[in-house]
């Protein structure tokens, strides 16, 4: 069934540009559930007919969201951001598969992007916790109206380390929705393949070796940005983890319940997090197993 939905979609560019543009809409109202399939259309589109076609699709869910988010008075930036991040960053980053031909690579590159920003965040912005201050204390004030007191004391704490939380997510939903194009992709021309790409999904040693520096930092000083960075480094080396769960089920360690018992954890809300830094972990003790195992070949 999946294949021939990938194939109907890639067959006729047209049917992919009207499909990315409802799923587009249907994200507005509840963008967990259809903001990735949207976003892996044109991705899809795109690493099986090439960047133009890519590109309509990529243009015509623009249009979609930045049309009805005008009608219904947004701004424009606020437009213009929605569609860049639903359809602009997971497009961009198929780009990058698509030249590459590595998963690995736009994974470890996806992770770079988001550390630099941060980086960049925390250096140029005199107060990054401010901005974010102001708007949670806008969103409080409203639930306050609305009958749901919420404590002000929790503004500050959640404010630290929202810019990391919410780059993290970003880049998580991209690699999610270029994940969910390559798979389809794999199923036009080789069924299989890509749960062998994702198998070796690593961050590498030095990439991987600061990851893990940032999370210790984290925990033991009382810097903002290496609590910022620790969002990302979690989410990266969980997502290692997640691969490393797929290679050892694949090498007939783990049986496929336990796998799917992830997958239901990682989607339950009361379980989401537990789940991921137990993969964060996971993918921590591949890291240290490859770094011995490099040092013993060197």
């Amino acid at each position: 069934m999946y294949r021939a939905l990938a194939a109907w979609l890639t067959e006729r560019p047209w049917r992919a540009a009207v499909v990315a543009a409802c799923f587009g809409l249907f994200s507005l109202q509840s963008a967990m559930l259809f903001g990735a399939l949207a976003s892996a259309v044109p991705v899809l589109v795109l690493l099986e007919r090439g960047g133009l076609a890519g590109t309509n699709v990529l243009l015509a869910g623009s249009v979609s969201v930045i049309g009805t988010l005008l009608y219904f008075g947004q701004s424009i930036w606020v437009a213009l951001s929605y569609a860049v991040f639903l359809f602009g960053l997971p497009t961009l980053m198929g780009e990058l598969l698509r030249r590459s031909g590595s998963l690995t690579f736009v994974f470890q590159l996806t992770v770079l992007i988001s550390v630099a920003v941060l980086c960049g965040i925390y250096a140029l912005v005199p107060a990054p916790a401010a901005i974010w201050e102001q708007l949670m204390r806008q969103a409080f004030n409203t639930l306050a109206q609305a009958g749901i007191p919420m404590d002000e004391k929790l503004i500050a704490p959640l404010a630290r380390t929202l810019w990391g939380a919410v780059i993290a997510v970003l880049a998580f939903s991209s690699l999610g929705s270029v994940f969910l194009a390559r798979w389809c992709q794999a199923l036009l021309h080789a069924p299989g393949a890509f749960g062998g790409e994702f198998q070796q999904l690593r961050t590498g040693i030095v990439l991987g070796t600061v990851l893990v520096a940032v999370t210790i930092g984290s925990f033991v000083t009382d810097i903002a940005l290496l609590d910022s960075l620790a969002w990302v480094a979690i989410m990266a080396l969980g997502l290692q983890g997640l691969a490393t769960a797929h290679r050892t089920k694949a090498e007939g360690h783990l049986q496929r319940g336990w796998l799917v018992a992830i997958y239901v954890l990682l989607i339950v809300p009361l379980s989401m997090f537990v789940t991921v830094a137990l993969l964060a972990a996971w993918g921590l003790a591949d890291h240290w197993r490859r770094m011995r195992l490099g040092a013993l070949r060197s």
